[in-house]
Parts: structure tokens; sequence; C-alpha cells
């Protein structure tokens, strides 16, 4: 009975740790790729309501912040759709081998980036491994997903398999 109270809360622990991974991973994600662009575009959009060709695209910092928050927010049903199964072997892996690391978790996070990312790319039909900044970007996106999941589960990961101490009983 008390390896099935420990088994129910890793369980919610891992889950309640990749869901906040995913969100990372996704807002880092979100702001590599739309924080220059959303900063352009909005004060290009601002310019044409207003009329202001001297507006400098740092002053719409707080819009290009909620924009790249709410893309961050429903990106990570993408990145978690597309990372599932690399992300289900990897943490099954590192709870059965018990890897608490740092170290560990961030490599995991980095290869379940790039498992996911390069799916992606072969079924668009590319014929070779996408740019060096691509990787980069996938690599330092899974580093953040495996931060946050190792701040969160990873450093007790495998401790519900630990035999429970025995408690000596002698009066």
């Amino acid at each position: 009975m008390r390896f099935l109270g420990h088994l129910i809360v890793r369980l919610v622990a891992v889950f309640f740790g990749l869901f906040v991974a995913m969100l990372a991973a996704s807002l880092f994600l979100s702001a590599g790729i739309f924080g220059g662009m959303a900063s352009d575009f909005l004060a290009d959009l601002q310019w044409v309501i207003e009329g202001d060709p001297y507006l400098d695209p740092a002053d719409t910092s707080p819009l290009v912040t909620l924009l790249v928050v709410v893309i961050g927010f429903f990106t990570s049903f993408h990145v978690a759709g597309l990372a599932a199964l690399p992300t289900l072997l990897a943490v099954g892996l590192a709870e059965f081998m018990r890897w608490r690391g740092m170290t560990i978790n961030l490599v995991l996070g980095g290869v379940v980036a790039l498992a996911a990312g390069l799916s992606v790319f072969s079924d668009a039909g590319g014929t070779g491994l996408p740019s060096d900044g691509t990787l980069v970007v996938l690599l330092a996106t899974g580093f953040v997903g495996g931060f946050f999941y190792w701040l969160i589960a990873g450093r007790s990961a495998g401790k519900w398999l630990d035999r429970p101490e025995a408690v000596n009983r002698a009066p």
C-alpha cells in the first residue's frame, strides 16, 4: 500500500514537472522566435494608427511581452504533442535509472527537443539537417525544459523505488 501511495505522489509530481517544463520551453521558444519580429510589427502597426514615424520599438514592450506569453502558452500544447513520446521515454529512463542530477536532466531535455524538432523537419520533407542556428535553438529549448523539470520533479527521480529503511523497534 505504501508503494502505491509513493507511486501516485510521484506521478503527480512528474506530470506537474512536465507541464511546467513544456510551458517554460514554449515561452523560451516563442520569445526567441517572435521577440524581435513582434516588436517591429507592433511599432509599424502603431505608426500606422498614430502616424508617429519616430516610435521606438522598445516603447511597445508591454504589448510584446503579452504577445510572447500568449503565443508561448498556446505553443506549449503543440510542443507537448510533438515531444510526447521522446519525453515519456526520457522520463521513464531517468526514473528507473534513478538519475537525479541536473546535468543528465539538461542532456535528456536537449535530446527530447532535438528528437521532436528533427521529426518536424523530416515530416516537412527536408532532405538534410536543419541549419546550425536551428539546432542551437532546439538544444537551448530542451535545456530550459530539462532544467525546469529537474527543479520540480527530476531531483527526486526514482526515490519511489527505494526500499524503506528498517525501523528498529527494540525496547
